[in-house]
């Protein structure tokens, strides 16, 4: 629950990155994957030193990207 809900907050906020400068930043990604983490320990409470949470956490960085890549073909700078 909490990497879908970290994911799809990133994922919007990387679209509203990409869309508003027009260029990829790839030093946000970290920033990605302290907000999905950030989510992942509210829901789980467990820490980094959990492969499962790692695993999730990776994951969920991943979803993020590709969703704000998809939220950028759709509504970017045209």
């Amino acid at each position: 629950m909490g990497g879908i809900i970290g994911g799809t907050i990133g994922g919007i906020l990387w679209a509203l990155q990409l869309i508003y400068s027009g260029h990829f930043f790839y030093i946000f990604a970290i920033g990605l994957a302290i907000i999905s983490y950030g989510f992942i320990k509210f829901f789980t409470k467990q820490s980094r030193n959990n492969v499962v949470v790692f695993i999730v956490t990776v994951a969920s960085v991943i979803y993020a990207l590709i969703l704000g890549f998809y939220i950028y073909e759709i509504f970017g700078y045209r």
